[in-house]
Formats: C-alpha cells, sequence, structure tokens
C-alpha cells in the first residue's frame, strides 16, 4: 500500500510563523501551534472570522467577499497572510 506524504510548507501569519502541511487546513496549522492570535469562531466557513488577505505564494480555497476563509483554505507553497 502507497502513502502520500503531504508536502510541507511555512506559512507566515501576521509576522509570525508556523510550519503546515497541504493536508491541514491553514487554520488546523494556525490553532495547533498556539503561538499565533488568529481570529476565528465557527472554523465552518459560515460565520467569516478567519477571513485574511493572502499576501504571497499560493492556496487551494475560493476567494470569498475580500479575502480567503483560513477554515476552508490549504498551502500549495510557503505562504504569507494577514487578518
Amino acid at each position: 500500500m502507497f502513502f502520500k506524504r503531504s508536502k510541507k510548507f511555512t506559512i507566515k501569519v501576521n509576522n509570525s510563523q508556523v510550519q503546515g502541511k497541504e493536508s491541514k487546513t491553514i487554520l488546523d496549522t494556525i490553532l495547533r501551534s498556539n503561538e499565533i492570535n488568529f481570529k476565528y469562531s465557527c472554523g465552518s466557513g459560515e460565520c467569516g472570522q478567519c477571513r485574511y488577505h493572502l499576501v504571497s505564494g499560493e492556496v487551494e480555497s475560493n476567494p470569498n467577499a475580500g479575502g480567503y476563509l483560513a477554515c476552508q483554505s490549504y498551502p500549495k507553497s510557503d505562504i504569507e497572510i494577514i487578518q
């Protein structure tokens, strides 16, 4: 049986950074770090609290009224975001 390895990326958030995997949402990665202050509420895309702006890099997500939602975004390269 073959298991696909998940690529790792650096996620820079509001002048802090954390290592993330392409298989984890940006929000999951940020919350797991316990070091980055990031607003969120529902975690499912309904509230819009985890909206961010992509400064650089590539994500898999649909833009959502003025930004992206971290709970529905996956890094595809090293990224920099601001909230």
